[in-house]
């Protein structure tokens, strides 16, 4: 039987944020798609842990961090170690402080693909437009895919992503919609990958990765 697909999500933590609030919602929604969802986080504290959907499972980074102004920086440097050995997928990153952390499975041996869940302001004061943009574009080189949702981004959007990464823009607010849901099933398939045994392209891959890092996580069957 074909394995179900593995979605991480990362979480600083479950301050009442919305974009967290929302990707909670897509976490519930992909749990009655048969799809496994963890969270990785840096503290288990906040508001939004009791929003938590069923079969959804939270694991903490070895030391805990709590948020603080430099708390960012030294949660991406804990993470490649935990993303390793829970082996998802798909690594999925809920809003813009998150999505700054994409960098961090780019040297691991099976890295995961990379979705981004991104709404940045097309109609900011004019003074932040630009670093806005360069964030944007900045972010876009370590993904697999950004999923944009807002009602005004337009053009602008579009040219703040530019063509660093493949990108969806969905006019409207997502996540109280299946929209969303079904956009994420194109970009990431249709919910359970084949085993290598079922497909000749897979059985390569996976052997020429076991050759060059030989010693690591193996394959997934």
């Amino acid at each position: 039987m074909p394995q179900a697909q593995h979605i991480l999500m990362l979480f600083h933590d479950f301050a009442p944020e919305p974009a967290l609030a929302d990707a909670l919602r897509l976490a519930r929604g992909w749990r009655q798609r048969g799809r496994l969802v963890t969270i990785l986080c840096g503290t288990v504290t906040g508001p939004l842990l009791t929003s938590v959907p069923a079969g959804v499972e939270i694991k903490r980074i070895a030391r805990e961090i709590p948020r603080s102004p430099l708390s960012f920086r030294h949660f991406f440097r804990s993470l490649p170690y935990s993303i390793d050995r829970i082996a998802p997928d798909v690594l999925f990153l809920p809003d813009a402080p998150h999505c700054s952390l994409a960098g961090t499975v780019r040297h691991l041996p099976f890295p995961p693909r990379v979705v981004g869940r991104f709404e940045p302001e097309a109609s900011v004061a004019l003074p932040f437009r630009w670093p806005i943009h360069l964030f944007s574009r900045w972010a876009a080189r370590n993904f697999d895919a950004l999923i944009i949702g807002s009602s005004r981004l337009g053009v602008t959007g579009r040219r703040m992503i530019g063509g660093r990464s493949r990108y969806f823009l969905i006019e409207n607010r997502p996540c109280e919609t299946q929209a969303y849901l079904d956009l994420f099933d194109v970009v990431v398939g249709a919910g359970t990958r084949a085993r290598p045994a079922e497909s000749p392209k897979l059985r390569e891959i996976h052997a020429r990765r076991s050759g060059i890092a030989a010693g690591t996580r193996p394959p997934p069957p």
